[in-house]
């Protein structure tokens, strides 16, 4: 096994700062977006209710404009462009052994750009069925999507033979961002500005974390049960036969 050895707490510390600072990286491009875009086009985007009451009719109508819906997604695309582009950078520094950084930020754009037309179906009907609310939940998923498929895209480019001990970070890190957002559910704005330095803090740090335990685990027990190669039960039994049959 080919892991970190001995990583001090301090450094998995570390590597949530790197992670929160990259998806705080997003969350700035995501907000000048937004406000910046808002100060020239508010008026234009804003709710049918306030356009249709300056005419005078359909008031009470709280429905989206529909250029909103495209406004919103432009701004939650490039916003997670930045923070996956940024992680990418930061934990390629700081991990000797993520070296493939040019083909991780290629396979990341062009998995975030497909991710964007995806969910343009969904933006659009969430803000037909709930408005601006609507619109920031399907935001939320966007971003959650996102780094989960960065994350995914960095361990199969340069740790697919313990892939599965990547599962377990995966796993450990969305439990402490869905733990920490839950109790911030009651205010989806902030939420949405705050997700994406969670998401990629959380994500650094169990990755590191998984990584160190399981390290300790090896060496304590001499078993390398995370290794993709290693079977258990009949499948272990089927291989050797397989191996046996073509000597």
């Amino acid at each position: 096994m080919n892991t970190e050895k001995n990583i001090p707490l301090s450094q998995i510390i570390f590597r949530f700062f790197t992670g929160f600072s990259a998806g705080l990286a997003g969350s700035v491009v995501l907000m000048l977006i937004l406000f910046s875009g808002w100060s020239v086009v508010g008026d234009a985007l804003s709710s049918t209710a306030a356009m249709t009451n300056e005419f005078g009719v359909l008031v009470g109508n709280s429905n989206t404009h529909p250029l909103f819906v495209y406004f919103v997604l432009l701004a939650t695309f490039l916003g997670v462009l930045g923070a996956t582009a940024t992680y990418t950078f930061l934990i390629t520094l700081v991990e000797e052994r993520f070296v493939l950084r040019s083909t991780t930020l290629t396979h990341t754009f062009f998995g975030n750009l497909v991710l964007m037309i995806i969910l343009l179906p969904a933006y659009i009907l969430a803000s037909s069925k709930s408005g601006v609310e609507g619109v920031t939940n399907i935001v939320l998923m966007h971003i959650l999507l996102s780094g989960i498929f960065t994350f995914l895209v960095l361990e199969a480019l340069h740790w697919s033979k313990y892939f599965l001990v990547n599962v377990y970070a995966l796993s450990i890190g969305l439990a402490f961002y869905f733990l920490v957002t839950t109790s911030l559910s009651g205010d989806t704005t902030t939420l949405a500005l705050l997700a994406m330095p969670f998401l990629f803090g959380f994500l650094a740090m169990s990755n590191s974390l998984t990584n160190a335990l399981y390290e300790w685990f090896f060496h304590t027990y001499g078993s390398d049960v995370l290794n993709t190669d290693t079977r258990f039960g009949s499948d272990y039994e089927s291989e050797a036969e397989t191996h046996r049959n073509t000597r």
